[in-house]
């Protein structure tokens, strides 16, 4: 089985299998995030194209479609994380920061926290990560009624 075939966009998916699909916008595919620019390895062509392994997109489905009956939906920020990604991590975690514009990244982001400290804390892997399978995804609930 090649790659390509072990993985789903889970947005694509949900709108065939839910009432109401999943929404998504990838944050490392533009500058909202806390490294304030686009992770190695993420396109802001295809940044609601939420990639998961299979199995991991059919149960996020069936979490949606409990979400939907409580008047919630998910909403996706983050999946399959390309190795480049999580390797253009680990070499901004290793650099201090030294411009403005990362001092308002930290204050944005990461307020009381040192960015050295993501790894000890388990933030961020040094090496690999599960998002580079498609098995991790970072998400919330939003209320789908005002």
């Amino acid at each position: 089985m090649h790659a390509p075939e072990l993985l789903v966009d889970v947005v694509a998916l949900s709108a065939k299998l839910c009432s109401h699909p999943i929404q998504g916008r990838l944050a490392y595919a533009t500058k909202e995030n806390f490294l304030g620019r686009i992770v190695k390895g993420y396109h802001p062509e295809a940044l609601e194209v939420c990639l998961l392994a299979k199995n991991a997109a059919a149960h996020l489905c069936h979490v949606q479609n409990e979400a939907l009956a409580r008047g919630l939906s998910l909403f996706i920020f983050d999946a399959l994380r390309p190795l480049r990604g999580t390797q253009d991590f680990a070499s901004w975690c290793k650099q201090p920061s030294i411009t403005a514009y990362e001092k308002k990244r930290k204050e944005l982001h990461y307020p009381d926290l040192d960015k050295a400290d993501f790894f000890r804390l388990g933030y961020l892997s040094n090496t690999i990560s599960q998002h580079c399978f498609g098995r991790a995804v970072d998400l919330s609930l939003i209320c789908l009624q005002n």
